[in-house]
């Protein structure tokens, strides 16, 4: 009887989970409509309008340079790159990544007014959040390759492994969006955390400084964050020439945390999506 339910059970997790797929997959060309109807109205009050969004990351990365390039390193190398280059190849995802937790953690209470009001496909809106910031983040990826050219540096065979971490990048902050939206919405406070959070991520990453230095129990543990992986990802593909598929193990955990992480996400938004309207 027990070893019944507990199929029963499973039976409905999984029909819980194909519900959530089948739902993006159905509607998927109405969040791509909807991330870049998002992206369209940034800034659109603004006198600079879209040039803030250059505007905007060359102000981030001019401090960073300044403060850690310059006054930390006093414009040493790292590993025979330029610090600048070096340290664009992680901040420049580092950028959508950022971004793309803060706005998918509060995306399904930001489109609050569409969802009590029309059947919106609920699911679709943490991704679609993430794909808005994907939108923005090719403006990014045009300032970071305008750099490399400038020093010298012109695209090889190696930019082609960003295919791979850049599809491995969406999928991750889409799974994450999934999870987060959800505990946004029980909770309000979560959106607060998460961006406190993401603050002490990005210094404790090492965008900003070489890991090198750090204690093996300490490379150990952060070698395993996703967010790690993108960021190396991007170092070893346009700097170090490295092919994604070297690292086997590493790749086989990371799309093991990512799978795990989406299939929590679709779960979590076929449970609680019927208290959503309630919560708001």
């Amino acid at each position: 009887m027990n070893n019944y339910k507990t199929m029963k059970t499973e039976r409905s997790c999984v029909q819980k989970l194909l519900f959530i797929i089948q739902e993006i997959a159905d509607n998927w060309r109405i969040m791509v409509r909807v991330a870049w109807f998002d992206y369209k109205i940034r800034n659109k009050d603004s006198y600079l309008g879209r040039l803030w969004e250059i505007l905007t990351p060359l102000l981030q990365i001019g401090t960073y340079w300044f403060v850690f390039g310059i006054g930390l390193r006093n414009g040493r190398d790292v590993d025979g790159y330029p610090y600048l280059l070096w340290m664009l190849s992680g901040i420049i995802p580092w950028f959508c990544i950022s971004s793309s937790i803060t706005k998918g953690a509060g995306s399904v209470f930001a489109k609050a007014a569409v969802i009590t009001k029309l059947r919106y496909p609920i699911a679709t809106v943490p991704i679609g959040a993430v794909l808005t910031e994907g939108f923005e983040f090719i403006f990014t990826l045009l300032i970071l390759e305008t750099v490399f050219i400038g020093y010298g540096y012109l695209p090889h065979w190696g930019y082609l492994n960003l295919i791979y971490y850049i599809l491995y990048m969406f999928l991750f902050l889409s799974g994450l969006a999934l999870v987060t939206s959800v505990f946004t919405m029980v909770a309000r406070d979560f959106q607060k955390l998460m961006a406190s959070l993401i603050r002490l991520l990005f210094y404790l990453t090492p965008i900003l400084w070489d890991m090198s230095q750090m204690p093996d129990i300490y490379q150990k543990i952060v070698s395993v964050s996703p967010i790690y992986y993108i960021v190396k990802g991007f170092r070893e593909s346009m700097l170090y020439h490295v092919p994604f598929y070297v690292h086997r193990k590493q790749m086989l955990a990371e799309w093991a945390i990512l799978i795990i992480l989406f299939i929590t996400g679709c779960y979590l938004q076929e449970k609680f999506r019927n208290r959503f309207r309630d919560l708001l």
